[in-house]
């Protein structure tokens, strides 16, 4: 069993938008919970959605989970890389909420990012599709509402350098060619 190199707190790090089908609200929700656990991780998120945002500030207050949950507002992709390169975990949390028939097959773009910069994954949720990829490739766990979301990323954590040589064996992209990709999408919208 491996851990993790880490100095200080272990960074998890969550980059999207704050939509109902990204679930944010539950798993703050689910840390404000397991509180006690909080001690080594300090939680990274950056995202937007105008009106779900004082929600979400509040559900942290609530919880008194602030000093180690961080909204922060979207940055530009080449910032939100280094973001993540700078992370140890990454959240990529997603639910079909209504229609899950029509998400079975959605893999979050952060899904493949977190691969590409060879971060291991908490899934929180999921979908048939990102499920099937997790398991498939042993990048990570899979959290539920019901799951203590510290003792997954403990797990994670004691197994990190497992988790990170499979995030580097995939043969999705890698990290040059992640943010090549994005470079092209910059200019193919102006």
């Amino acid at each position: 069993m491996t851990k993790m190199p880490i100095k200080n707190k272990i960074r998890v790090f969550f980059g999207g938008n704050f939509s109902p089908y990204q679930i944010i609200d539950k798993v703050i929700k689910n840390i404000g919970k397991h509180k006690s656990d909080i001690d080594n991780y300090i939680f990274h998120f950056f995202g937007y959605q105008r009106n779900k945002m004082p929600f979400l500030l509040k559900l942290i207050q609530k919880n008194k989970i602030q000093d180690s949950v961080h909204l922060n507002p979207p940055i530009q992709r080449n910032k939100l890389f280094r973001q993540l390169e700078r992370s140890h975990i990454v959240l990529v949390s997603i639910s079909g909420l209504k229609n899950p028939k029509i998400y079975d097959y959605a893999i979050p773009l952060k899904f493949y990012e977190a691969l590409a910069f060879s971060k291991p994954i908490l899934l929180y949720g999921g979908t048939k599709a990102s499920k099937k990829a997790l398991k498939k490739d042993q990048v990570g766990l899979i959290c539920t509402d019901r799951d203590n979301i510290f003792k997954k990323l403990n797990q994670i954590s004691q197994n990190y350098n497992s988790y990170h040589q499979n995030c580097a064996k995939t043969k999705y992209l890698r990290k040059e060619e992640a943010i090549k990709l994005d470079k092209i999408i910059l200019n193919l919208a102006q």
